[in-house]
């Protein structure tokens, strides 16, 4: 994933959207469920604030060091949730 967009921290970012959704769909495996990707966009947040933050130089950290850390976090989630399947429906059937 590239560096994130915005660099102007007054101005509003026009391409949020489309760098959560590009971080969501690296991370997130094929046919997913539903629970894994909103979590995922939550993580995608998580790496945006981080990259502007950095990118304002209010962090000390690396360029891309907040997406690389957002998506380390998204899969010891994913460990802890126990794959990208719907929690419920595996409770269920166990």
């Amino acid at each position: 994933m590239a560096a994130l967009p915005c660099s102007e921290p007054r101005k509003p970012c026009k391409h949020s959207a489309e760098e959560i959704n590009r971080f969501v769909s690296g991370i997130v495996p094929a046919n997913a469920a539903g629970q894994v990707e909103r979590v995922a966009r939550r993580f995608a947040l998580v790496a945006m604030a981080g990259g502007l933050a950095t990118r304002w130089k209010l962090t000390g950290w690396a360029e891309g060091e907040a997406i690389q850390a957002a998506r380390k976090c998204f899969a010891a989630w994913m460990d802890a949730f126990g794959g990208s399947g719907n929690r419920e429906e595996r409770f269920i059937l166990a």
